[in-house]
């Protein structure tokens, strides 16, 4: 819920054809369907994130764009573009020559985000911070943080969230993720911000009569889940250690930084195609060998000692992993079976996903260690 807060924020600073400006992995560009521009008719203009979250501030006066059309060098206003449009916070704003340009739209918001999701849960640095913000002041511009983890980046950081963000207009922040409230987020900026939010609130439905009693679960999770923070950081990262151990997972443990774990499957080590051969080939030999009448038809085992059957595991297998599964996907199902219960998410590919909360104990960072070398095991390119 905090990136729909993001969004009502985007929407409260900025009017219809102007623009936000924003890392290429951020959250609100990255997901929630361009809900902005699909909206309220607001404007992409993305910078390339680094491995920490950042992306660059300025460009070296080696690549100083000309301020129209050609330039001295003979390069074209559109290969400028190309060149450095994408490549730092300075250029994405001079660019737009603010809005003064009728064939321009105007940058309103710079939006940042801390802890960064898709960069593994990185802490923004925060002298970083108060130079993006003080550029896109400069600039005329408000700047947004999208806090849905930021009480992580707080204690990790060991610095108090009212610093993390003094240098920002408005932040938002999520009750229901490290915070472990049900449901909520909350948005916070200057009286006149907050009743257009509100505003804007009653327009998408996101109104709600009867909300003290979820309102109360955000204060436990502010007051208390706050103080515990650092638990599931550490978790996090001997979670990372274990998983940076298992054959065929790629993944660089001294990256975590907060509770996110991001890594990635090596597919030269592991395939979902590799599995779902040796099945199809187990079971034509099972059926072969039934037929032949040397050995047990397929789905049949002798029993266990306590006298039940144990399931096949070809069957099991393929109840597990389904037709329609990427090796990510099977990872994950295989974890979550083997482990019982633990889930992580997949990203697509060879990606995945794993997030420590105040419900995750040691002994499911052990269940799901163990469970991700026997899916390893199972996914394994012989």
């Amino acid at each position: 819920m905090s990136t729909y807060h993001s969004l009502l924020a985007a929407a409260a600073h900025a009017s219809r054809g102007e623009e936000v400006i924003c890392g290429d992995e951020q959250h609100l560009f990255r997901y929630e369907q361009a809900g902005i521009s699909q909206l309220f008719g607001i404007g992409f203009h993305t910078v390339p994130q680094n491995e920490d979250g950042t992306f660059p501030l300025t460009y070296s006066s080696a690549d100083a764009a000309p301020s129209h059309g050609a330039g001295g060098s003979g390069v074209s206003h559109s290969q400028w573009g190309a060149k450095l449009g994408k490549r730092s916070l300075q250029y994405a704003i001079e660019s737009r020559q603010g809005g003064k340009d009728s064939h321009y739209p105007r940058p309103a918001v710079l939006a940042l985000e801390n802890t960064h999701n898709r960069c593994g849960g990185t802490v923004l640095p925060q002298a970083w911070v108060e130079a993006a913000a003080a550029m896109a002041h400069d600039a005329g511009m408000k700047v947004h943080m999208d806090g849905a983890r930021l009480y992580n980046a707080a204690v990790a950081g060991n610095i108090s969230v009212g610093k993390l963000v003094k240098d920002c207009d408005t932040v938002s922040l999520c009750l229901s993720k490290g915070l472990g409230a049900p449901v909520g987020s909350v948005v916070a900026g200057s009286a006149d911000f907050i009743a257009r939010c509100r505003r804007l609130r009653k327009v998408l439905g996101g109104g709600m009569r009867q909300a003290g009693v979820l309102a109360a679960c955000g204060v436990v999770g502010l007051k208390e889940t706050t103080k515990v923070l650092a638990h599931d950081h550490a978790r996090a990262k001997s979670l990372a250690r274990g998983l940076s151990a298992v054959p065929g997972v790629l993944l660089d443990a001294r990256r975590v930084q907060t509770n996110i774990v991001f890594f990635d499957l090596d597919p030269a080590a592991l395939d979902v195609r590799a599995l779902r051969a040796r099945l199809a080939s187990d079971a034509a030999a099972a059926a072969a060998a039934a037929a032949a009448g040397t050995g047990p038809a397929l789905g049949h085992r002798a029993p266990m000692a306590d006298g039940a059957a144990p399931s096949p595991p070809e069957k099991l297998l393929s109840e597990v992993v389904s037709e329609a599964m990427d090796t990510s996907e099977a990872f994950a199902a295989l974890l979550e079976h083997y482990s019982g219960g633990v889930k992580i998410g997949s990203y697509g590919g060879h990606r995945l996903r794993a997030v420590t909360h105040h419900q995750v104990r040691d002994d499911d960072v052990e269940k799901c260690i163990d469970g991700a070398y026997r899916a390893a095991e199972a996914l394994r390119v012989v």
